[in-house]
């Protein structure tokens, strides 16, 4: 399922295209946009007379879909054809949105911005994503991070954590929300084994608990959470 929200026009509060092109067919085709179609996506804005070919405007190539009649943007890397269920008005007045509850048919999506795993790449697709009144955000390689997302067994949590580590002044509030993804605390015997092959000589080569602490942090972003707890822990004991 997918969800687009057409406003009305701001000035007049009449509806735009979309939205009654939507009420006519409730059939649609949601395209992503890259950057290098922006400008051309804003043409598509244009306020022009209903039945101007926005497609010839915007310089762009129709393609026929597969499973419904709205036609598809051929410069779009991924194209969802779709049958909508249900149209929700929010208000008659202008700005007023309406939410598009849409039910994906077919995807199409152009093998080029696929990584090796078969699935979309976010840094091959470089799309482009609505903000506020004029403006819009570049999903550049720089913006783009993973989080690991929490198993469904039992994690540590926010609230399992030692006082220390959530009042640490160098762990930030992700950094702490992070480490508590951790399942269990380590055994007496993991932390043993942790202390004589790695723990001992990072102890030594951070003295202090802002440096043990730089240190668990420095783990923390490389996803050795349990690594980070052992050090920290280790380093509790050791300064009690």
């Amino acid at each position: 399922m997918l969800i687009i929200s057409p406003n009305r026009a701001g000035k007049d509060g009449s509806q735009k295209d979309t939205l009654l092109n939507i009420q006519e067919t409730y059939e649609a085709v949601i395209h992503v946009v890259p950057y290098r179609l922006v400008e051309q996506m804003n043409l598509t804005s244009t306020p022009y007379a209903r039945g101007v070919n926005e497609f010839k405007r915007a310089g762009l190539t129709m393609l026929p879909s597969e499973k419904v009649k709205p036609p598809r943007v051929k410069e779009a890397p991924v194209h969802f054809e779709c049958k909508v269920r249900e149209v929700i008005q929010l208000g008659g007045w202008g700005g007023s949105g309406n939410l598009i509850l849409c039910e994906v048919l077919l995807m199409h999506i152009d093998e080029a911005v696929l990584g090796e795993d078969g699935l979309p790449d976010p840094y091959k697709l470089d799309l482009t994503a609505r903000m506020g009144k004029n403006f819009y955000c570049r999903v550049i390689p720089e913006a783009i991070f993973e989080l690991p997302k929490p198993m469904m067994k039992e994690n540590i949590g926010w609230d399992g954590l030692p006082e220390f580590i959530k009042k640490s002044t160098v762990l930030s509030a992700n950094d702490v929300a992070r480490l508590a993804l951790v399942e269990r605390f380590p055994t007496e015997e993991e932390l043993k084994a942790f202390y004589e092959q790695e723990g001992k000589a990072m102890l030594k080569a951070h003295a202090s608990e802002e440096a043990i602490h730089q240190r668990a942090k420095e783990l923390i972003r490389q996803n050795q959470l349990e690594k980070a707890l052992c050090l920290l822990l280790l380093g509790h004991r050791q300064r009690a």
